[in-house]
């Protein structure tokens, strides 16, 4: 099922008005980020620049989906990305330099976090979410990469800290967010990645054989 994902068809395309940043400048850190969506909705590119070092090493820049949405995945396995480092419709290329930063994280919520206003600004208590990393394959071809994060590869997480004892209520899922984060200071600068589509999936397992199969022709 797309979750996100370009084109015509697809129940949730890409949309500029359902996602909004929420870096570290919110703790006094320096990260900033952005997901450009051109007109046709075909792609989303999630760029920005990840400090290090403000925050003595817990520098995180991300996007996060808004609105009400809930989301019932409990039949699904898992989440599939679809990315790319280049070579989607509408977006310009960047320099050739590759990106420094390698590592990002996929991170999911079952509940919203609650709000205050700070100085006429709303904002939201940090609240446990769970979170799978990924990183994309070194040359990455221009025909683009399929990352699968099976649900049991989330983890819950405070902060960026690890939490024992929760669950995902796959039933009741309420936000997604793309992040970039220093993992306490083992990578910072500039990160690029393009998303095709965020879809739920259904893993199926691998058939057994026995292993002389293999070795058979057609």
């Amino acid at each position: 099922m797309a979750l996100y994902a370009g084109g015509p068809v697809t129940k949730r395309p890409w949309d500029s008005s359902e996602w909004t940043a929420q870096d570290d400048t919110v703790r006094g850190g320096n990260s900033t980020s952005t997901l450009f969506i051109p007109p046709s909705g075909v792609c989303a590119a999630f760029s920005g620049s990840l400090d290090a070092k403000t925050l003595g090493g817990t520098g995180f820049a991300s996007q996060r989906t808004t609105g009400e949405c809930i989301w019932d995945l409990s039949e699904y396995q898992g989440i599939e990305l679809f990315v790319k480092l280049e070579g989607c419709e509408d977006i310009p290329s960047i320099s050739s330099d590759p990106p420094a930063i390698k590592t990002y994280s996929l991170n999911i919520r079952d509940l919203l976090p609650d709000t205050y206003i700070e100085k006429g600004t709303v904002r939201e208590n940090s609240t446990l979410e769970y979170e799978a990393t990924f990183t994309p394959s070194e040359g990455l071809s221009s025909d683009g990469e399929r990352i699968l994060l099976p649900f049991e590869r989330f983890e819950a997480t405070y902060r960026g800290r690890p939490q024992n004892g929760t669950e995902l209520n796959l039933s009741n899922i309420r936000r997604f967010s793309l992040m970039a984060r220093s993992f306490f200071g083992s990578q910072e600068g500039e990160f690029r990645l393009v998303l095709i589509s965020i879809s739920a999936v259904k893993v199926r397992p691998v058939p057994w054989a026995p292993t002389w199969m293999s070795s058979r022709g057609a």
